[in-house]
Parts: C-alpha cells; sequence; structure tokens
C-alpha cells in the first residue's frame, strides 16, 4: 500500500484533469495489479473468499480517476504536501482504489450472492447510499475541525445492511482519527441509514470514508 501511494504522488501532474498520460496510466496499473486484492482484503477487510478479477478492477480504476475531481485536487497539490507518507498520499491511493470499486461492483455485480438462494446488495449501492449522506459525515467532521484543525485520515467502518434495509451492528474497523466524538456521531450517521428492502441475504460489510480539510 505505502508502495502504491509513494508512486501515486511521485507521478501526480499539476495538470490533472486533462487526461492520465500513458506512462502515468500504466504506473497506476502497475501497481493496482501488484497491489489491489492484498490490500483490498488485507487493509478494507473486504471478504476474501470473492472471485476477484484484478486486471477487470485495475482497468476500472484506471479510467475513473479520469473524471475524479478530488482525485484531481489532491494531485494538483504542492509536492511537499504530497510526500509518500502524507494524509494527501494516501488519499490519492485510497481515491483509486474507490474509484476502482465503484465500476468493479457495477460491472461485475460485486459482491457475489451469499447463497444460491439470494443474491446480494452490491457495494455499488452501498457507495451511492454513502455518498447521499456525505453532508452529515462532513458536517460532523467539521465539528471534529474545530477542536484539532490538524484531524485528517481515514477510517474504516463495518457494518451490516438486512433485507429490511436497517443498518445494525455499525463499528470503526480501524481509524487514523482519534477523536471519540467525531466517531461516534460518525458511527450514528451510518447506523440511521435506510436501504431500499430487496429479497437479499444480508450483507456485513466494511467502506472506507476519508476525511481531508479542504
Amino acid at each position: 500500500m505505502k508502495r502504491l501511494a509513494a508512486v501515486l504522488v511521485a507521478c501526480a501532474l499539476p495538470a490533472f484533469g486533462q487526461g492520465v498520460p500513458e506512462q502515468l496510466a500504466s504506473q497506476f496499473h502497475e501497481n493496482c495489479i501488484a497491489h489491489a486484492e492484498e490490500t483490498l482484503h488485507g487493509r478494507w477487510h473486504l471478504a476474501p473468499e470473492m472471485n476477484f478479477d484484478t486486471p477487470k478492477f485495475c482497468t476500472c480504476a484506471d479510467s475513473e480517476i479520469q473524471r475524479d475531481l478530488d482525485f484531481g485536487r489532491l494531485a494538483r497539490k504542492p509536492e511537499s504536501e504530497r510526500g509518500p507518507s502524507s494524509w494527501a498520499a494516501h488519499a490519492l491511493a485510497d481515491l483509486y482504489l474507490l474509484d476502482g470499486i465503484a465500476c468493479y461492483s457495477k460491472t461485475v455485480g460485486w459482491p457475489p450472492g451469499a447463497s444460491p438462494g439470494l443474491p446480494s446488495r452490491s457495494l455499488e449501492e452501498v457507495r451511492v447510499v454513502l455518498e447521499l449522506r456525505k453532508g452529515a459525515l462532513f458536517a460532523a467532521y467539521n465539528q471534529a475541525l474545530k477542536r484539532d484543525r490538524t484531524l485528517a485520515g481515514k477510517v474504516v467502518l463495518e457494518f451490516t445492511i438486512e433485507a429490511s434495509g436497517a443498518v445494525g451492528d455499525v463499528s470503526v474497523r480501524s481509524s487514523e482519527l482519534t477523536d471519540a466524538p467525531f466517531l461516534e456521531a460518525i458511527k450514528s450517521i451510518v447506523a440511521h441509514l435506510h436501504f431500499p428492502p430487496e429479497p437479499v441475504e444480508k450483507l456485513v460489510t466494511t467502506y472506507p470514508l476519508d476525511f481531508l480539510p479542504s
């Protein structure tokens, strides 16, 4: 993951957004091929038993970063703020993989059904619902920034989604932020999400959130 972050930061161009040059796209793709599955399973705790087509996933991520405004904004930060161990470096790496998840889950219906009889919700559906609540999540983050202006990093939440659409068992799987009131606030926001009821298996999933000052 650190190697992926370092390459992303070292190669980000000031003119990002006008298309990723062939050499840069190739470096993103090669690092994705080498590390994406390990990172998604190990660091983000996505189910290791899922069939994972790495080349297809990485091709998805390559195409999606071209349209990712947040990625472009971070890529244009001064080089001094994008060192390999900086929050910006990790955010760039995470955004690349998130873009891959968004595209890949639409392409292959990931994750697959948990049993022969019932399908499962897709990760794309999870992403869309969370995107709709991004305003509330970042309102909580802005409140936390009043306590600590340096607060920035990644939080991985784990939660269940019932067939009814109700969300439960929300927990923090890992966090680079140590502000306890903020973590409780975002857990509460996610716990109050509601998905459309569907004839599906209960889904236990994780979802990474990057909180970065604007």
